[in-house]
């Protein structure tokens, strides 16, 4: 009787502290609403923000009025990002300017090259970067659309492209163009369309004419694997149809991060136009093809090619009706300083107008234009960059 009396306790006291037990012993003091507290803390650790279970989800035998209902906010660690050559320009220049400057005598070549192309070529001219009067280029312009643009060349206002190396006589073309046919064209088609540009120029001109690579993007406007697969297909197109006087200059190899994206301290602003410093990689490139190409000596092209001409005046003769001399205009010069530029935004344009003074005394005038931006730094309706 006494054993099956002690059994019953026994079991008793098992039954009544069921609820209670756990894996881990309790800590000294511990009472069942710290149990359930230190429970939903560490729930909260490792999911955020976190209301206490209700009492049906939990062991404790407490009353639901003694649980606490407010949420347990848990402090998260601040994510800090470290300046890199990716975001940071002085970080990037830091790395890079040792490679990519050239001295004066280096950047001599540029008085024998003519730059044409779409809005990201008439960066060249825009930044101040090359004179003006070496470029020629067009917003929206494209290779499936060359043909259909004029430009604004040394004064001249709608010169085809024709008229542009005849009065040019470039020794170098560059040739910077293909953005807006990435999103509009396959890559055969885009190959096909350059040729008629290619062609044009060697049968227009003496000069050597380089095809430069379509730079890449950090914005939704196009996947870069789809412009480098354009470049490759332009590549060995250069290499099968055009041995001779071609050539392809991919600048925009050292414009990319890890990610294979243009690197956000190199866009002027829509992650697709280009910031200063890339037309001096680019120039550099271009240096460097020269040189391999046997074209440049390093002060001087190797055939002995004359520069490009200075500007020819537009003022038509007519009789002088007096003894006076007519004061001769020069156009000041441009240079082409490799510094560092101080700003990797681009530059506001400027709307002043230089005046030239009225010679006395004469009946003929000078009427000079100010230079005018001879592409449209949007990309096309048909290529627009989505907003973000």
């Amino acid at each position: 009787m006494k054993y099956k009396l002690y059994s019953a306790l026994t079991a008793a006291c098992v039954l009544l502290t069921g609820c209670s037990s756990t894996d881990e012993r309790s800590q000294p003091g511990t009472v069942i609403q710290d149990l359930v507290t230190s429970s939903t803390t560490a729930s909260t650790t490792a999911t955020g923000d976190i209301s206490e279970h209700s009492a049906s989800e939990s062991c404790s035998t407490e009353p639901a009025d003694t649980v606490s209902t407010s949420a347990i906010q848990v402090p998260t660690a601040e994510v800090t990002t470290t300046p890199d050559a990716d975001s940071d320009f002085d970080i990037f220049y830091s790395e890079v300017h040792e490679q990519f400057d050239l001295s004066e005598e280096e950047l001599k070549f540029v008085d024998y090259t003519l730059f044409v192309g779409d809005s990201i070529c008439s960066g060249f001219a825009e930044y101040g970067i090359v004179p003006r009067k070496h470029v020629a280029a067009k917003g929206n312009l494209g290779s499936r659309s060359f043909f259909d643009y004029t430009f604004k060349f040394r004064g001249k206002e709608d010169q085809t492209y024709e008229q542009v190396l005849k009065a040019g006589k470039p020794r170098y073309v560059l040739l910077s163009m293909g953005m807006n046919d990435v999103n509009m064209v396959y890559e055969e088609t885009y190959c096909e369309n350059y040729r008629g540009v290619i062609q044009a120029t060697l049968d227009g001109s003496d000069a050597d004419v380089f095809v430069a690579a379509i730079t890449p993007v950090c914005s939704k406007f196009c996947a870069n694997s789809v412009i480098d697969s354009f470049n490759d297909y332009m590549r060995r197109f250069i290499e099968t149809e055009f041995p001779e006087r071609v050539h392809f200059v991919d600048f925009g190899q050292y414009l990319k991060n890890d990610e294979g994206k243009l690197r956000t301290c190199l866009h002027s602003g829509d992650g697709v136009h280009l910031a200063p410093y890339c037309y001096y990689i680019a120039l550099w490139e271009l240096h460097r093809a020269l040189m391999e190409a046997g074209l440049w000596d390093g002060t001087k092209p190797t055939d002995g090619a004359e520069p490009m001409p200075a500007v020819a005046s537009t003022t038509e003769s007519k009789p002088a009706k007096t003894t006076a001399d007519k004061p001769e205009t020069v156009e000041p010069e441009e240079t082409t300083t490799s510094s560092k530029p101080a700003k990797t935004t681009k530059p506001a344009k400027t709307t002043a107008k230089t005046t030239k003074p009225k010679p006395s005394k004469t009946t003929s005038e000078t009427v000079t234009e100010p230079d005018e931006t001879t592409a449209d730094s949007t990309l096309p309706a048909e290529s627009e960059i989505p907003v973000e």
